[in-house]
């Protein structure tokens, strides 16, 4: 390409040829991906193939979203006359316009949220995750965002996507309250929960909380009576 010569010397030079190295061993791991029969894998194996391609899937998607939005600033969709990096990327890769419209989005959100997106490209979350955190940062939470996300990806690890989802609503849930407290919802200060441990050894739990609350709890209890089961 003749459209950024100051790319190809120096650094940049450098950096062009570890990108072709990368795209080059990543088709030759997809060909081999692709010559395995899943018919022919034990169970023990199919089911590990199965899951690490989802985890190793959603890295390469967080990773892809950074390139793109990259690509989009850059303008270089542009050079061909096309009216939009949307309109442009699913012509060259032969998506649908309201995927593309998709990836473009996740691909902005990656420039507001990289704490989130580091942690997406690390595997210790999902790009559904990094999606949730998009449609949380609004215009209005965005400064608190920007303070909370390292301790919030922290917490995050720890929950799946519904987990995250409750976690991520009690918080904008909070912030609102302290921002707009007409439109908040019910005060978080009315919520109860008791624990005690009985004569017996065993414990009693008792309370009432929101539903944002309560969608936290049930999600970490769920998640820990998987760990000992």
């Amino acid at each position: 390409m003749d459209a950024h010569p100051a790319d190809a010397t120096g650094a940049g030079a450098g950096a062009v040829a570890r990108a072709g190295s990368a795209i080059d061993v990543l088709r030759s791991a997809v060909d081999l991906l692709a010559e395995l029969d899943p018919s022919g894998l034990a169970t023990a194996e199919l089911a590990e193939l199965a899951i690490e391609l989802q985890r190793q899937r959603h890295r390469l998607d967080g990773l892809a979203a950074v390139v793109l939005q990259r690509w989009h600033d850059s303008g270089v969709w542009a050079f061909d006359g096309s009216r939009s990096a949307a309109a442009h990327l699913a012509r060259e890769t032969r998506s649908s316009a309201a995927t593309c419209r998709r990836e473009l989005r996740r691909a902005h959100a990656t420039a507001d949220l990289p704490t989130v997106t580091q942690a997406v490209i690390d595997g210790n979350l999902t790009v559904d995750h990094l999606d949730l955190f998009d449609a949380t940062r609004t215009a209005a939470r965005s400064l608190a965002m920007d303070r909370d996300q390292q301790h919030l990806v922290d917490t995050c690890r720890q929950l799946n996507v519904a987990g995250a989802r409750s976690l991520l609503a009690y918080w904008a849930n909070a912030h609102d309250a302290t921002t707009t407290p007409d439109q908040a919802g019910p005060p978080t200060a009315s919520a109860r929960l008791f624990l005690s441990e009985t004569f017996a050894g065993a414990w009693r739990l008792d309370g009432e909380l929101d539903p944002l609350a309560g969608g936290i709890v049930a999600t970490e209890l769920a998640r820990l009576e998987a760990l000992i089961r």
